[in-house]
């Protein structure tokens, strides 16, 4: 299928040599990667088209070559641990950001600069589908 030779073309782009399964998830508003262990890339059943779901496989392709699902899950586990802290939960949640904003730089990178703003435009789209509440039946 399209999205699948997207997929590998964007994991040759980034050097991978292996690949989490991408799979389809009911329900999910946007692209994700979970698992620690074998992780995954989640697509929506409602898949973004053209040009934004190229962006979003390159953004969660390249969370996984950087592995921050380990950071993320390092996070949980320290504020599991102390839950109590409010600096750690703020901390987390700077590292979140920070994360985020260093996966979209290094996917920037990789895309020529007339992208740039597309590419923007996607995540904003993705955020907004995760903060408004859903207009699904």
């Amino acid at each position: 299928s399209d999205t699948l030779a997207q997929y590998n073309a964007l994991g040759e782009q980034l050097g991978l040599d292996r690949r989490p399964q991408l799979l389809s998830c009911p329900g999910l508003a946007v692209p994700m990667l979970a698992g620690l262990v074998r992780p995954v890339l989640l697509l929506p059943e409602e898949r973004p088209a053209g040009a934004a779901l190229r962006y979003s496989l390159l953004h969660e392709l390249t969370h996984y070559r950087r592995r921050d699902i380990f950071r993320k899950t390092l996070a949980l586990w320290v504020r599991a641990v102390h839950w109590f802290n409010p600096l750690v939960w703020l901390a987390a949640r700077w590292m979140d950001r920070d994360m985020e904003l260093s996966c979209d730089e290094g996917a920037l990178k990789l895309l020529p600069p007339e992208e740039h703003a597309a590419y923007g435009r996607t995540i904003l789209e993705a955020v907004s589908a995760l903060t408004m509440p859903s207009r699904r039946p």
